[in-house]
């Protein structure tokens, strides 16, 4: 069989045909409708990322509110429910949130989306670490050389038993973070276009240059000498600026821990704190993933109360 991304046209599957219960994830990764074009110098340069993200983000509104992706959460979360010892926490995203942003893509850069339905999620994995990393980084902190090393440093008796390590798993599970469905359809989506702006890629690239020359033949001696002249290209302020655009998310999440009861407060509190503190996935030294971590809502009423409002839709 031939491949249908060389076979179908863009214009056949355009965003004014799609279903509404389209995919964002497989649209993000497959209907790329054209690569971008460095044309001569006359021309600008197209790039038609910005509004493929921006198609992206249209199919996100759609899904986040509709009875599909409500009924898919009601079933995880009554799955959820059932687990021994659970504890449930609404996570509310405070500004922007970009999860994944580098991992194998077909794209530049990319975002964790749940794979059935397309909405974005933070996986468990990543929540644990940020967990684990805080502990290390700010509980673990000793005396270099220390003998015994701190318990909360990564090693220590206490980040083994609640993290693991590659011999033994940990006393706590870290569960998937799915976005939960709002109340009301809201005006804009989970996802957002953003865009990352390099000033001096040339800088940053480590690109070098090389002094210049008379223009007249040079010698051996003269051309080894000017090789080690070579330079970082400073950067400059005529430097030309790079936009590139990428895709963030926000809302509310659904975290779940499993485990021992004292344990599993623990965990809580350290993914509280490292949400709060550190943020979770790419950018957060620009401010990017701080959450707030709700309290525990193990109240059978409010989860009932939840359940209700999702199959009522």
């Amino acid at each position: 069989m031939r491949s249908s991304r060389l076979d179908i046209k863009y214009e056949h599957i355009s965003t004014k045909d799609r279903p509404s219960d389209c995919n964002a994830g497989l649209w993000l990764d497959r209907y790329l409708p054209t690569q971008s074009k460095q044309l001569t110098n006359a021309e600008q340069s197209i790039n038609s990322l910005p509004q493929h993200f921006a198609d992206v983000t249209k199919i996100a509104h759609q899904m986040h509110s509709s009875k599909l992706y409500q009924q898919f959460f009601a079933r995880w979360l009554n799955t959820l429910k059932e687990i021994p010892d659970i504890c449930l926490l609404k996570a509310e995203v405070k500004g922007r949130m970009v999860v994944g942003l580098g991992a194998e893509s077909v794209l530049e850069n990319s975002i964790a989306l749940q794979r059935t339905y397309g909405m974005p999620y933070i996986p468990g994995s990543a929540l644990k670490g940020l967990a684990s990393s805080f502990a290390h980084q700010r509980l673990g902190q000793s005396p270099a050389n220390a003998a015994p090393i701190n318990d909360w440093a990564k090693g220590g008796k206490f980040h083994r038993e609640l993290f693991g390590t590659t011999e033994l798993s940990g006393c706590v599970s870290f569960y998937d973070a799915l976005y939960i469905p709002p109340d009301t359809p809201k005006p804009d989506g989970p996802l957002y276009s953003d865009v990352i702006t390099v000033h001096h890629r040339d800088y940053y690239q480590g690109k070098k240059k090389v002094s210049s020359t008379d223009g007249q033949a040079q010698s051996k001696k003269q051309a080894f000498s000017n090789r080690n002249q070579e330079q970082s290209m400073p950067p400059a302020d005529w430097d030309s600026p790079t936009i590139i655009p990428f895709l963030s998310a926000t809302g509310h999440y659904l975290v779940a821990l499993s485990g021992v009861e004292g344990w599993r407060d623990a965990a809580r509190t350290l993914l509280a704190n490292g949400l709060t503190h550190m943020g979770i996935g790419a950018k957060t030294s620009s401010g990017y993933g701080r959450m707030k971590l709700g309290e525990m809502c193990k109240n059978e009423q409010q989860i009932e109360a939840l359940l209700q409002r999702l199959n009522k839709k």
